[in-house]
């Protein structure tokens, strides 16, 4: 157990790897560091309570690691790649009761997805310059990779600077990727409701006839007191099936 007392200001990273049981808790600050947290390797680690401020890369870094539970974390950036909260072919993850006010992702998952819930959040802010990576919920499918069995429910969105509501793409992204993905099928966007200005339109695109996006299900969408009836305001191409608007 590491406990950062209130009233700490830890300036360093903390760096968990191949170990098992761990707890980083308590009301201090990890200040300024170039990562918040590192949990590689590892098992059944436990972070509560702490505040990062301005990482250079990352407030908190998982790689395969299984067993991870943050909890009541705040983090604050300013930063290019200033990530919140990034996991990297990690299992059994719950994250919970977090303030992220990050200049890039806030929750980010890089793996072969599958069996992912997104519940009860409220998006206060989104700006994102970047045409490739907005979406206040995106899903982004890469690298052969194949997404499957994601929901997000009960989530409230404000005011959008620059961005998308939803984004649901499979895409060869020459920056990063190897390969495109494989396809997005069977997921879920239940009690979503947006009140604000300023967004651009939600994007729900495959890459091919084999690489497609199906099965994508709009249940309850309210946008500014209006239940969304259909997706002709989304930029769609012809490899999508399947989507259904309650």
């Amino acid at each position: 157990t590491v406990y950062l007392a209130p009233g700490a200001i830890v300036k360093a990273k903390l760096l968990i790897d191949k170990a098992e049981n761990v707890r980083i808790v308590g009301r201090g600050i990890l200040d300024h560091p170039i990562r918040g947290i590192e949990v590689t390797h590892s098992k059944n680690v436990w972070i509560d309570g702490i505040t990062v401020i301005n990482p250079d890369h990352y407030t908190v870094f998982g790689g395969e690691s299984t067993g991870l539970t943050i909890n009541n974390l705040k983090s604050f950036s300013c930063k290019g790649w200033s990530d919140g909260i990034d996991l990297m072919c990690c299992s059994d993850v719950l994250i919970d009761n977090v303030f992220m006010r990050n200049s890039d992702d806030c929750i980010a998952i890089y793996a072969h997805l599958e069996n992912i819930t997104v519940r009860n959040v409220d998006i206060l802010e989104h700006d994102e310059d970047d045409l490739l990576y907005q979406g206040c919920m995106a899903v982004d499918c890469g690298d052969k990779n194949l997404v499957r069995k994601v929901l997000f429910e009960d989530i409230r969105v404000e005011n959008i600077q620059e961005g998308r509501l939803f984004h649901i793409n499979v895409r060869f992204n020459s920056k990063y990727d190897k390969q495109p993905g494989r396809g997005i099928e069977d997921i879920i966007f239940r009690n979503i409701i947006y009140n604000g200005v300023g967004e651009n339109p939600s994007l729900l695109k495959g890459f091919d006839k084999e690489r497609s996006v199906k099965n994508i299900i709009f249940d309850n969408v309210i946008i500014n007191g209006m239940k969304m009836k259909n997706i002709d305001d989304f930029i769609t191409n012809e490899y999508i099936k399947n989507i259904t608007v309650k």
